[in-house]
């Protein structure tokens, strides 16, 4: 029933069969294709973006060493001045250096954002089909070993490291609760 749910927002009404509710949903999957192209065209676009940008910050760096070395030589502005533009410089330049990326996805509950993670990443990382997983920031990065690190609201309360076997037990927790929530709800 969650593939039918790509019908509902777009004007389509409630079906009444399943073979409708498929041809209906068929229909705007080639709808979505033709507007946005398909999911792998999609994913070459977002490697595409990362190496622009990879491209772009590399010039930029340049660009701060050659006005760094540059103002070395100057006499046109104050000791301040150039003291200053440094200190920042070398802030940027070492933001620059940095090979992380900070991407942000946002959009409307149930829009499909853990599954295009999960889709870059070709894991099954986050969860999905959960009803509401929209207050949670998730920050994922490359490791040696898979885990997951959990902040809690209360600051004074340390991180928890979550490793395999605690994993594997949270990913049940959080599938048995939305069992119970889909059967309160009915």
């Amino acid at each position: 029933m969650h593939d039918l749910k790509l019908l509902s927002p777009h004007g389509y009404e409630a079906v009444s069969s399943m073979a409708t509710g498929r041809k209906l949903r068929e229909q705007r999957l080639e709808e979505l294709k033709r507007n946005h192209g398909t999911l792998p065209e999609g994913y070459l676009r977002i490697l595409e973006d990362l190496k622009q940008t990879r491209d772009r910050r590399h010039i930029l760096k340049e660009y701060y060493l050659k006005v760094k070395d540059i103002l070395q030589e100057t006499r046109a502005i104050s000791r301040q001045e150039k003291d200053d533009f440094l200190t920042g410089a070398k802030e940027c330049i070492e933001d620059l250096k940095n090979k992380r990326y900070t991407v942000l996805i946002a959009g409307e509950t149930s829009a499909g954002k853990s599954s295009l993670i999960n889709l870059l990443l070709n894991d099954h990382v986050l969860p999905t089909n959960i009803m509401q997983n929209t207050l949670t920031i998730c920050e994922i990065s490359y490791g040696a070993r898979k885990e997951a690190v959990v902040h809690f609201s209360k600051q004074s309360k340390p991180p928890k490291i979550l490793r395999r076997a605690s994993l594997t037990r949270l990913k049940s927790t959080l599938k048995s609760l939305q069992g119970m929530s889909t059967g309160a709800r009915e």
